[in-house]
């Protein structure tokens, strides 16, 4: 996770810094994420089938992981190879190729990974919930590490250079989750051995997932708040520069509050899920976060406190309602899949529209920063984060609250 927060964090941003004509503009940059992102969420299911092609043979889905752990990190270094010294056709090469290999390994990865959840659970629940939790937990672990530490380091290396730390200090822990061990998941020697899918049961699997509505809750209530991450992401560097007026490394002073309590909330988050109903907490959480957002309209226009110290504020409470989405998020795509056997392709129907919402998420923020769309910068940047907080609010409002299964 911390080669995918660099890149969403530093992709519009270094892809901004230079108006030369040899480099693609912003809102281009937006559309083409776009475009990379569905492509990317139409092969999730796919790669899902075969992740539990691997279930169904009695086998982990731990031996995809290595693999894709190589792929990431070169196409990442391709994307930030684009120079203004190279002509328009060679950069879009490199970008082009970077965004195939950063998404398509990061597909490979994500989706058995994740699904690692089941694999390692069986079928404790409160181990389930536990690992979930852990894995939002990671996630933030990664954000931080990000947004505390990454304006220093790029303020130092750049951002290639800084490209190139972040990749040296995460590509042993992309290696390490193909070598853990959980005494739930052991595999009995008379365990059934299921039988292995096809590319049209494959297909019939993935899309029976479209038809089940405890998914469609599912990923419909996840999406909007995924969708508000991605934009307060990508758009973290503009909105600290251009509304608050502060030095880049101010980033810490925002993302340091989210990070802070965010952390702290996930320890709490597997007895939340204990104590309430799961889609209502979810629906809580994910319509005060869209709130949140809206709030940020305060700084943008100087009502009350000094703006830097209100900012971190508004943003640090965010930290509460995002630690317990993305800590309750492995749990919720798990217990939605239609029997253990079918947990990747469940998360890779999940992962093609959530994808697709990020991917309207940064194009959303391309065009945030493009002047040919916004006269002001520092409005579009505010317009973008209140369409991630609608997004985020609306699901809230529509999705009704029952029980996960």
């Amino acid at each position: 996770m911390l080669q995918v927060r660099f890149f969403f964090q530093w992709i519009v941003e270094f892809f901004s810094l230079s108006a030369s004509p040899n480099l693609i503009n912003v809102s281009s940059l937006g559309a083409t994420l776009l475009g990379f992102r569905v492509v990317d969420a139409f092969a999730d299911p796919i790669v899902g089938n075969w992740s539990d092609n691997l279930s169904r043979k009695n086998k982990s889905r731990k031996v995809l992981l290595p693999f894709a752990a190589l792929i990431i990190p070169l196409g990442l270094v391709l994307c930030f190879l684009c120079s203004a010294s190279y002509s328009y056709q060679i950069n879009l090469i490199l970008l082009f190729s970077g965004l195939f290999l950063f998404f398509a390994g990061y597909t490979l990865y994500c989706i058995p990974y994740w699904s690692l959840v089941d694999e390692f659970s069986g079928e404790d629940e409160v181990v389930k919930s536990k690992l979930s939790s852990l894995l939002g937990q990671g996630l933030f672990v990664a954000t931080a590490i990000s947004f505390v530490l990454g304006p220093l380091i790029v303020a130092t290396f750049g951002i290639l250079g800084s490209c190139f730390v972040t990749i040296f200090f995460s590509m042993p822990m992309l290696f390490l989750p193909a070598f853990c061990k959980f005494k739930t998941a052991e595999k009995k020697d008379n365990q059934e051995v299921f039988h292995e899918l096809g590319y049209k049961e494959g297909l019939k699997s993935i899309f029976s997932n479209f038809t089940r509505g405890i998914f469609l809750k599912t990923t419909f209530l996840f999406a909007g708040s995924q969708m508000a991450f991605t934009i307060m992401t990508a758009l973290s560097a503009k909105y600290v520069v251009n509304i608050l007026n502060q030095d880049i490394k101010f980033i810490a002073v925002i993302m340091g509050p989210v990070i802070l309590t965010s952390i702290i909330t996930f320890f709490f988050v597997p007895k939340l899920k204990e104590k309430f109903e799961f889609y209502s907490l979810i629906k809580f959480c994910s319509f005060i976060l869209g709130v949140l957002f809206l709030l940020t309209w305060f700084p943008y226009l100087e009502i009350g406190p000094n703006k830097t110290i209100l900012a971190p504020i508004i943003f640090g409470l965010m930290g509460f309602p995002l630690a317990i989405i993305l800590g309750l998020e492995g749990f919720g795509v798990v217990e939605s899949a239609e029997d253990k056997n079918s947990v990747s392709t469940c998360f890779g129907a999940f992962n093609l529209i959530v994808k697709s919402f990020n991917g309207i998420a940064i194009w959303v923020s391309g065009i945030a920063v493009s002047e040919h769309f916004v006269s002001s910068l520092p409005l579009g940047i505010q317009l973008a984060l209140t369409v991630g907080g609608l997004f985020s609010i609306l699901p809230a409002l529509l999705v009704k609250s029952s029980k996960v299964n």
